[in-house]
């Protein structure tokens, strides 16, 4: 589910914005402006997954019939909410719009906006803030951000950052402290509303406006050559769609006590040319010439020359068997033979997964096992003696 953000203009209601630059609140659309963009790029992609869009929208201006602070609203939770300042609107909104998103049952929620000026005091005007407790989606939203320039940040979630989110007459204030505000109003707010499942938000408040002020004064482009912050921002979307819904991972193999990793990996390998099936083997840094140097060694009918990620394209091309030390290094997504004893970034990408654990590794090994379960991973274990 994606979530965007539609407030048409934000004066900031009955706690009214300074008349500066105000005109430029016409931009507290573009949350959903970028999930419609997104929208129609997944019409073009067509993503083997359903992709549902919510978009709140509303219009903040002062009134006689306006909310005025100190006035206490129920949420479509059912929970209520105490408000302290009429111009943090945007996650009230969004509150009932993550709420809502619960009734199609959905394995992520991103929601985009441009929640608070306090993102901008944290992160300036060159990476989005992300805020979730999700590592996997994280990692996707990361890397596709990374992938078009369209960069943000992870933003820290801890528990006690919501402690002072108290109120005397409502469940909950609408604002935080000034000194927590970031966290406060782009996560904490909507994530004590809406439950418990995975949320991805993204604020970039300080992009969009960053971007606007920068091209108004020296007519200048942003991040993406020609392109306008709300490109910029439906292109990142569609790069993480892309990625999402390239997650085939179907199941994950733990081949635990094996006491010389190499050696079990020539055995992989000499099972795995015989099918003619590419494999994609992921080691550190330090262990990687070693095991370039020991699979030079294997000397088997019918054995396809392994390539490294640096080694040149028409060797790689041709060869069944790619050495890494990161996902990025590779395009393939068909098995992943794991020799980090690490997690793997974006490991939803591909669609078999063997993990390789040492006895001195069984407890990391034993953390990861618990993720893929998180996951719905189909997992077995055979243990090497």
């Amino acid at each position: 589910v994606l979530v965007g953000k539609g407030i048409t203009f934000d004066t900031g209601g009955i706690s009214l914005k300074p008349g500066a630059e105000m005109d430029e609140m016409k931009f507290d659309m573009c949350g959903a402006a970028s999930v419609m963009g997104a929208m129609h790029a997944i019409g073009h992609l067509q993503p083997k997954q359903n992709v549902v869009a919510l978009i709140p929208s509303c219009e903040n201006m002062p009134d006689a019939a306006a909310v005025k602070p100190g006035d206490v609203v129920t949420s479509m939770s059912g929970q209520t909410i105490e408000i302290l300042n009429t111009d943090a609107e945007g996650r009230l909104i969004l509150c009932d719009a993550l709420t809502y998103a619960k009734r199609f049952k959905p394995a992520h929620v991103i929601d985009v906006a441009t929640l608070t000026g306090a993102c901008v005091i944290a992160l300036g005007h060159v990476r989005s803030g992300m805020f979730t407790a999700d590592d996997a989606l994280a990692a996707a939203l990361h890397e596709a951000g990374e992938q078009t320039r369209d960069l943000c940040w992870r933003m820290p979630l801890d528990e006690a950052y919501g402690k002072s989110l108290k109120s005397n007459f409502a469940d909950i204030p609408n604002i935080g402290g000034r000194s927590r505000r970031c966290v406060h109003n782009r996560s904490e707010v909507p994530r004590k509303i809406h439950g418990c499942f995975q949320v991805g938000p993204l604020g970039y408040r300080g992009q969009c406006l960053g971007r606007w002020r920068s091209e108004r004064s020296h007519r200048s482009t942003c991040a993406l050559a020609g392109s306008s912050c709300s490109e910029c921002r439906v292109i990142g979307i569609e790069a993480c769609l892309t990625v999402m819904a390239d997650e085939t991972l179907e199941a994950v193999a733990f081949h635990t006590g094996v006491s010389d990793p190499v050696q079990h990996l020539r055995r992989l390998i000499t099972k795995t040319t015989k099918r003619q099936e590419p494999m994609v083997v992921l080691c550190t840094a330090e262990t990687l010439d070693a095991i370039d140097d020991a699979l030079w060694s294997l000397e088997r009918e019918g054995f396809v020359p392994h390539a490294r990620f640096d080694s040149p394209p028409a060797v790689k091309a041709r060869s069944m068997v790619a050495l890494i030390t990161d996902v990025s290094q590779t395009e393939r997504r068909d098995r992943l033979v794991n020799l980090s004893d690490a997690w793997v970034p974006s490991v939803e990408r591909f669609k078999r997964v063997v993990e390789v654990v040492t006895p001195q590794a069984a407890a990391a090994a034993r953390s990861r096992w618990k993720r893929y379960a998180a996951m719905g991973v189909a997992l077995t274990n055979t243990t090497f003696t």
